[in-house]
């Protein structure tokens, strides 16, 4: 996995600052993300390409994909991240668990990829009481097993603080 690069700046120069953004709706289609964003202003914002609540979903039409990278650029593609699903536990022991949420992390990943979107934020899951050490080896395990099944070279997974509530990896 890659790691944000030395030196203080991100790729193509942009400064090395915090960005204001926020979750916009994607309601009606993925395009519709840029009305909104510009609606709300801000610096960056991020998506759901997909049903956030399901396991499986319809795939992206190449013409979504294409209309969408048109209107990012049309926007001055500005910097976004996809938010996986609220159903991953990339910590869990269940074989079952980890199975389903490796497949939706590959169709996530393959999403990204056809959207040229940089970044996916990912809620690392709960352990199930087997330890933290534990789930954050079952985490990095499952998030390459996903790069790899995926083929995918151009996300950087983005992992998301939790409340801490119960066995979650990554809690405050």
């Amino acid at each position: 996995m890659r790691r944000m690069p030395r030196g203080g700046t991100l790729p193509k120069g942009r400064p090395l600052m915090p960005l204001f953004g926020t979750h916009v709706s994607v309601a009606g289609g993925l395009c519709n993300a840029f009305g909104e964003f510009r609606e709300v202003g801000g610096q960056a914002f991020q998506i759901f390409t997909k049903n956030q609540r399901r396991w499986e979903s319809a795939p992206l039409a190449v013409e979504e994909a294409e209309n969408f990278r048109a209107l990012w650029a049309e926007n001055g593609r500005p910097p976004i991240a996809s938010h996986g699903s609220y159903l991953l536990n990339l910590a869990s022991g269940d074989p079952e668990i980890s199975e389903k949420t490796v497949k939706n992390l590959v169709d996530e990943l393959k999403r990204v990829e056809m959207l040229h979107i940089p970044y996916i934020v990912l809620h690392p899951g709960s352990h199930g009481g087997d330890g933290v050490e534990v789930g954050i080896a079952r985490i990095a395990e499952n998030i390459a097993i996903a790069f790899e099944e995926a083929q995918s070279e151009r996300a950087t997974v983005l992992l998301e603080t939790t409340s801490g509530a119960g066995n979650s990896v990554g809690g405050l």
